[in-house]
C-alpha cells in the first residue's frame, strides 16, 4: 500500500500532475483485487521491462521532488505475492503483463496483452488478488497510510477517513518548525514519525540515541497524553535547520 502509493504519487510529480489523485482499491469480500493507478506518464515497453526486471534501478535519485529513489518500491507487491499486473496506458497505447519470480529469485515480466489504441489516460495500474483473511490488513494499512498523501487518493473499495485537523501543535522550537499533534486512540503510548513527503515513517527517539536532556522537543513530547501521535516533516527541518545555521 505504502510503496505503491508512493509510486503513483511520483508518478504524478513527472507530468504535473501533482493535483490529480490517483486510485487505490481496496480488496473486500464482493472483490478480492487490490490494485492502484496512477494518471502519470505510463511507461513504454521497454520502461517496463527495465523497472521490473532490475533491483536498484531508480530514475529519481537524483531529484528531491520525488518520494521513492531506491528502485525497490515497484517490486513491493513480491513481499505479498508471487506475481502481479501491470497494466501500462503509454501514448494512447495500453500494454498488460504479468510481474513473477523465476526459479532463481528474479523478478520477470512478460507481456500479456499486445498494445491496443485507448482512450484512456496515461498511467499504470499495478493489482493483485489478496487472501480474505488479509483484506482487513490492507483496509487498516491503506486508513494508515493514505490519508498522509494531498490530494487524498480515490479510495475504492472501503471508507477512508480523512485527516483530521492536528489537536495541538509544539513549537517553533530548537531546528524544528511547529509540530502538529493528532489524538489518536489506535496508540496507547506516544508515537513519533517523521513525514517524507507524503509518506510517515515510524521513528524511535532512544534507537536514535535522544532524550529529555539532549533534545527539548522529546521532553515536551513526554508531557502529552497518550494516545497522541507528533509528525516531524523531514523537510521543514532541514529548511529550518538552513535558516538558523550561524552566520560566518
Amino acid at each position: 500500500v505504502r510503496e505503491l502509493s508512493a509510486n503513483a504519487a511520483d508518478a504524478h510529480v513527472l507530468n504535473g500532475n501533482q493535483k490529480v489523485p490517483f486510485d487505490v482499491k481496496i480488496p473486500n469480500k464482493l472483490d478480492p483485487q487490490f490494485y492502484i493507478r496512477d494518471y502519470g506518464p505510463g511507461l513504454s515497453e521497454e520502461g517496463v521491462m527495465k523497472l521490473y526486471t532490475t533491483y536498484f534501478e531508480s530514475t529519481k535519485s537524483n531529484s528531491n521532488d520525488f518520494i521513492g529513489g531506491l528502485g525497490l518500491g515497484s517490486k513491493s507487491p513480491f513481499s505479498y505475492t508471487d506475481s502481479f499486473t501491470v497494466s501500462a496506458i503509454h501514448e494512447g497505447v495500453k500494454t498488460v503483463y504479468s510481474a513473477f519470480v523465476n526459479e532463481d529469485g528474479m523478478p520477470q515480466i512478460v507481456k500479456l496483452m499486445d498494445g491496443s489504441p485507448t482512450d484512456e489516460p496515461s498511467g499504470l495500474q499495478i493489482g493483485f488478488p489478496v487472501e480474505p483473511k488479509d483484506m482487513r490488513a490492507f483496509e487498516l494499512e491503506a486508513q494508515r497510510i493514505l490519508p498522509w498523501f494531498n490530494p487524498e487518493p480515490n479510495v475504492l473499495g472501503a471508507s477512508i477517513k480523512s485527516l483530521e485537523a492536528p489537536t495541538d501543535v509544539i513549537g517553533p522550537l530548537s531546528i524544528y518548525q511547529n509540530i502538529p499533534v493528532w489524538t489518536n486512540n489506535y496508540y496507547r503510548e506516544h508515537t513519533t514519525f517523521v513525514k517524507m513527503g507524503h509518506v510517515i515513517y515510524p521513528v524511535s527517539w532512544e534507537s536514535a540515541g535522544l532524550d529529555d536532556t539532549k533534545d527539548p522537543a522529546l521532553a515536551l513530547i513526554k508531557n502529552h497524553s497518550a494516545g497522541s501521535i507528533y509528525i516531524f516533516d523531514i523537510y521543514n527541518i532541514y529548511i529550518s535547520s538552513i535558516l538558523k545555521k550561524p552566520k560566518r
